[in-house]
């Protein structure tokens, strides 16, 4: 008995850690499971599949947050600036290479959620109890659109600070 809700638990803590916000480099996934993980799998799944709903919730949450922060960003901040600018007649191509760069990967990160949230709605459609290998491929795939993700919002504020240091560079020639 003591064995069986260890491997529950091993069970949901990997399932969750799998979606943390940080970086884990681990190994390929296994093709295959044993016969504890499969059976592990399928005596926990009602609560698996819950804790992936809480974190399908948190995850729609901060995708809102971040989509209407890099919105704010571009159209607040980065495209009045170009235009005062442009106005001004002191362009500059970096700024506006920048610029084009961070509305092509405010792009992409919205393109890469869509992914992840279909990923995720087909893992949660998933029947685990009766098939968790098929469950198991789900989750591996919806872990690869969400590291996709990951890179995505890490490439946009890469992108951010390349802004903020040309923008340090042009006002120190002002």
């Amino acid at each position: 008995m003591k064995k069986i809700r260890t491997l529950i638990l091993t069970s949901i803590l990997l399932a969750a850690a799998a979606f943390l916000p940080t970086r884990v480099y681990a190994e390929e996934a296994k093709s295959t499971l044993s016969k504890e993980q499969t059976g592990a799998i399928s005596q926990s799944c009602d609560s698996i599949k819950q804790s992936l709903r809480k974190l399908q919730k948190t995850d729609t949450k901060t995708r809102s947050i971040l989509g209407g922060l890099y919105e704010d960003i571009i159209s607040d901040f980065i495209i009045p600036l170009n235009l005062r600018l442009v106005r001004n007649a002191l362009p500059s191509t970096t700024l506006t290479e920048l610029h084009s760069s961070l509305l092509s990967k405010r792009q992409d990160f919205a393109k890469k959620f869509t992914l992840y949230e279909q990923s995720f709605e087909a893992l949660l459609d998933t029947d685990c109890q009766n098939n968790p290998a098929a469950f198991y491929a789900k989750l591996v795939e919806t872990r690869k659109t969400r590291n996709d993700l990951e890179q995505s919002t890490e490439a946009f504020r890469m992108l951010l600070e390349k802004h903020q240091n040309a923008v340090q560079a042009l006002k120190g020639t002002l």
